[in-house]
């Protein structure tokens, strides 16, 4: 499996800090599951807000993997240090699921309303654009993974 995952990373599909991040994007997936959110969305959004790393702290306060302001964590019910990986995860998972909701189900305009507030609705930014295109780039890997393991 390591010659597998090597060999992607030799072909530009997955970066190594993606490889880094492994185990809290397979966290986020769960919770993700538990949300009721599609966890390649949630993949591709913490992509594309940390790459994985759950210690970051934007300019804006931001924080966690995530990139979760403290206000908006409590507004979707969730208290406690957001650079907890999984606290942080949580907190997006849910604003991303208000985020859907508000958008009928759109993807790109979900996405969007995550990265601008669930204020801008029913338009696709280029964030958005950015995390569908994660989205791909993750869902292509994984079915290469599965086609190599057969």
């Amino acid at each position: 499996m390591n010659t597998i995952i090597a060999s992607v990373v030799a072909l530009g599909l997955l970066t190594a800090p993606s490889l880094a991040s492994e185990s809290v994007h397979s966290m986020a997936a769960q919770i993700a599951r538990t949300e009721g959110v599609n966890p390649a969305l949630v993949r591709a959004v913490l992509h594309v807000e940390s790459t994985g790393r759950c210690h970051v702290v934007s300019s804006a306060n931001a924080r966690g993997a995530m990139q979760v302001k403290p206000a908006t964590a409590r507004s979707v019910g969730v208290s406690g240090n957001l650079l907890d990986c999984r606290t942080g995860i949580t907190a997006g998972v849910r604003y991303l699921r208000q985020a859907l909701l508000v958008n009928g189900g759109n993807v790109c305009a979900a996405a969007s309303s995550y990265n601008t507030g669930l204020g801008i609705r029913g338009r696709c930014s280029g964030y958005g654009r950015k995390v569908m295109a994660a989205m791909g780039r993750a869902t292509r890997v994984r079915v290469a993974e599965a086609e190599i393991d057969d």
